[in-house]
């Protein structure tokens, strides 16, 4: 079985080589010409004009990959809205002479714009060259060719849904953030709710997938009903953006595979859908922060520079300089970890450490104590450790492994696996963490562990739900391999 099991992983290598072979000439031109340009910048980093000559590159090698593949922006949504965060921060704080709060230091010119596109370059490549995997592209697309009883069974699991986030809501009715004129973190502080509700905020991401699947595929007012549900909670308690776009990057992995199928010009107005209601959401946040009281022209500046900031003050601080010893705390928090921010006062891996290194620690003490953390700080935790070296196999290491989760991910659904698509979900908003924070605490956890062992003991099998005679049944079933 063993060996079966290698023999399939090989072929899976060979096959990803072959395919390598076929990319588009014109397009690995391209891509080694920008390579070519992006290291020129890199070394002159000193020189300004070198980080204006690498924006406009990376400008351009984007909008080259929207006219080869628009699709692929839909399914790495997620990962476009960071790098778009992240490279307008840092350009923001290049660029300007701007007081920078949270560090309580003001920018300046240093060179850090370059290393930054690259590393998100590279990991916007490693995807590309997972588009080549007709295995995920175009299979069962339409809701005629589904199961009856996978949607039999997301109508139920969605009926189940409205009941959780029904109890969700109904603990914080008598209380909205919003009128109340604070943020999440104060809301938290104010009106302490239960364990059972804690815990399911935090599955909340995994279980928006039924509503979605419901509007697609089944009972449309089932999923209307708890996806309602499911933005006034989070509304009530504070959150103005992150568990909203979580829902929106779902619906896009889930609508990929029609985007491939309906072609480049479909795809392309779907992007511009995608691009309004992303404009709408962006503009809801701003409202929501007028209505607490934080929102002006500076403040939305200020807001924009923090996704750069970390990177942009531990690249002037560091200059090419590697601390390859202190990784070992990385590896003792793997193993040993808070997961709880609050816990995490004086830690010394991942965000942590570089929050700890970029601004006062008595700041960073308030910050974390109040459950809040900066972002963006993934490149620049590899940057502290390993220098530019790390941030580009940081970036293969990562591109590979997220492309493997959200393909498998469309697989899962292809085959009407739910099971392995909330395995997969979970670890796609793990995967979110790992590259931005540099935060590995769930990797080996137990939940984590037994994800793995399913994965592996279904290889090149589809876990399915049997609800006939009323009973509820797991069985096996041949399926498209799994590589």
């Amino acid at each position: 079985m063993v060996i079966i099991k290698l023999k399939k992983l090989w072929r899976f290598f060979e096959n990803m080589y072959k395919k390598r072979k076929k990319i588009n000439k014109q397009t690995t031109l391209i891509t080694f010409v920008c390579g070519t340009i992006f290291v020129i910048c890199c070394i002159l980093s000193q020189f300004q004009i070198s980080s204006y000559i690498a924006l406009v590159t990376f400008a351009a090698y984007f909008i080259y990959l929207t006219s080869k593949n628009p699709a692929m922006y839909a399914k790495y949504l997620a990962y476009v809205f960071m790098m778009c965060a992240a490279v307008i921060g840092t350009v923001i704080i290049e660029f300007n002479n701007i007081y920078l709060k949270e560090l309580e230091t003001s920018s300046h010119f240093a060179g850090s714009l370059p290393l930054l596109l690259v590393s998100y370059w590279l990991l916007f490549v490693v995807f590309y060259l997972f588009e080549n995997n007709k295995k995920v592209s175009i299979i069962n697309i339409e809701k005629s060719s589904l199961n009856l009883k996978f949607i039999s069974f997301i109508n139920i699991a969605t009926g189940i849904t409205i009941i959780i986030f029904s109890i969700m809501f109904l603990s914080v009715i008598r209380n909205a953030a919003f009128l109340l004129g604070v943020d999440r973190f104060v809301y938290a502080s104010l009106f302490e709710t239960n364990k059972i509700v804690n815990i399911l905020t935090n599955l909340a991401g995994n279980f928006i997938l039924f509503p979605i699947l419901s509007i697609l595929y089944g009972k449309k007012y089932l999923g209307w009903i708890s996806l309602i549900l499911y933005f006034l909670y989070f509304l009530w308690i504070g959150n103005k953006f992150g568990p909203f776009f979580t829902a929106m990057c779902i619906l896009c992995l889930i609508y990929y595979s029609r985007l491939k199928e309906k072609g480049k010009t479909y795809s392309r107005k779907i992007l511009v859908g995608i691009g309004v209601l992303f404009l709408f959401l962006i503009t809801t946040t701003v409202i929501l922060s007028y209505m607490t009281n934080s929102a002006s022209t500076n403040y939305l500046i200020g807001r924009a520079a923090m996704q750069g900031q970390e990177w942009w003050k531990t690249y002037d601080m560091c200059k090419g300089t590697i601390h390859p010893t202190d990784f070992s705390a990385e590896i003792e928090a793997i193993l040993n970890v808070n997961k709880n921010v609050t816990e995490n006062i004086d830690s010394q891996h991942g965000i942590y450490r570089i929050m700890y290194l970029t601004a006062p620690a008595s700041r960073i003490n308030s910050k974390l104590s109040t459950g809040s953390l900066y972002t963006e700080a993934g490149f620049a935790s590899v940057y502290y450790y390993f220098g530019a070296l790390g941030n580009i196999l940081f970036s293969i290491i990562m591109g590979v492994i997220i492309a493997s989760t959200l393909n498998g991910f469309i697989r899962a659904f292809n085959n009407q696996d739910i099971i392995k698509m909330l395995i997969l979900l979970r670890f796609f908003q793990l995967e979110r963490t790992n590259l931005s924070m540099f935060l590995f605490n769930d990797i080996f956890d137990v939940v984590s562990i037994i994800s793995y062992i399913i994965l592996i003991w279904s290889y090149g099998k589809s876990i399915y739900i049997d609800l006939r005679n009323g009973k509820f049944r797991i069985r096996l079933k041949k399926s498209i391999m799994d590589f």
